[in-house]
């Protein structure tokens, strides 16, 4: 793939976060509707001029929800990769670096946990706890750990083995001088790859955790909660579930082509 289709990928990528981070951040806020509100004499009306997206059994406004549901959502993706990053990227620069049998010892355990399906992993870690905001972070952060820990330990176990590594070393650098600034920094492509390409199966597997009432309950509306709500009227009022579900489906699809170009652009190998 050539650089032109590496940028092409980039921009509508951008592009498509950019066009539905501007409807949830600048246009709900100017909408009239209030998606908490409830107005039972305007119960599953269909979309028109004062109801774009329709509305649900109580009469709240579906457009309004949708995008309150998508900035929640997508607010939550973020923070939930962020920290699961952070965290596999801590275990994969102790585990890479120092090796031995705490290494064996710790990948084992990673390998162990990627067994599991991510998403079945989840489910069975957030079935623990009550459903709500700790559950959906704690499950998908833990389940998400092994993966990011084993990809990152693969860049740090070959720039340890650099010759500037061993140079510092030498001059008597202490292991977490080494570590965090000089091994981290020349990790940082790698870091940013791994975020972006994992944000959008984070936030599918948090609206498939709602869906499955694992996860934020109601009133607060999620993607998948709209979705799974508005499938028990899938032949009456089609439109609960297809308008959140295709704002979900953009949001994958924004942060996949994203992650992908990324990807493409900062991995040498794909120079």
């Amino acid at each position: 793939m050539n650089t032109k289709s590496f940028n092409s990928n980039l921009i509508s990528g951008l592009i498509l976060l950019s066009f539905i981070l501007f409807l949830s951040v600048i246009i709900y806020p100017l909408s009239k509707s209030d998606p908490f509100t409830q107005d039972l004499a305007h119960s599953l009306k269909s979309p028109s001029g004062d109801f774009l997206f329709g509305t649900d059994t109580l009469g709240r406004d579906l457009f309004s929800r949708t995008l309150y549901a998508t900035k929640y959502s997508f607010v939550l993706g973020v923070i939930i990769t962020f920290l699961t990053v952070v965290a596999g990227t801590l275990i994969a620069l102790i585990s890479g670096y120092f090796g031995g049998w705490f290494d064996e010892v710790l990948m084992r355990i990673m390998d162990c946990m990627m067994a599991f399906p991510f998403l079945l992993l989840a489910i069975s870690i957030a079935s623990l706890f009550e459903p709500g905001n700790f559950a959906v972070c704690f499950s998908l952060i833990i389940a998400g750990i092994p993966n990011v820990a084993r990809l990152v330990r693969g860049s740090v176990i070959q720039i340890k083995c650099r010759d500037f590594i061993t140079a510092c070393k030498s001059a008597g650098g202490s292991n977490t001088r080494i570590i965090f600034l000089h091994i981290l920094p020349n990790m940082l492509s790698t870091i940013i790859v791994v975020f972006s390409i994992r944000i959008g199966s984070v936030i599918l597997s948090e609206a498939s955790l709602s869906f499955l009432g694992l996860g934020i309950q109601p009133p607060v509306p999620t993607l998948g909660s709209l979705i799974e709500a508005g499938s028990a009227y899938i032949f009456e009022a089609p439109w609960w579930s297809i308008f959140p579900g295709i704002f979900l489906a953009l949001i994958v699809f924004g942060w996949n082509i994203l992650g992908d170009a990324l990807r493409d652009i900062l991995d040498p190998r794909l120079q």
